[in-house]
């Protein structure tokens, strides 16, 4: 084989390599933050075990407010969804 192919399979390698880490990279992105979603039973055992803190921050992806809950025990941060009171 000449250089010039080695050089051409050698790029395209690593432009396939590029493309295979982008689509890995965006799919597992959103699950990173969001994780997945809670049953209610799962919900309530968050509420039950930690305690409001004074974060609120509005999602600019879903545009919904969530607080943020601790966990002393564990030390876990929780983002569950406020829902206004009106």
């Amino acid at each position: 084989m000449s250089f010039f192919n080695m050089g051409a399979i050698y790029f395209a390698l690593q432009i396939g390599g590029f493309l295979a880490l982008l689509l890995i990279s965006w799919y597992f992105f959103d699950k990173r933050y969001k994780g997945k979603r809670r049953s209610s039973e799962q919900q309530n055992d968050i509420l039950k075990h930690s305690h409001p803190t004074s974060e609120v921050f509005v999602d600019p992806a879903d545009g919904k407010t969530y607080r943020v809950y601790y966990d002393e025990q564990t030390g876990t941060r929780s983002y569950v969804e406020e829902y206004s009171q009106s």
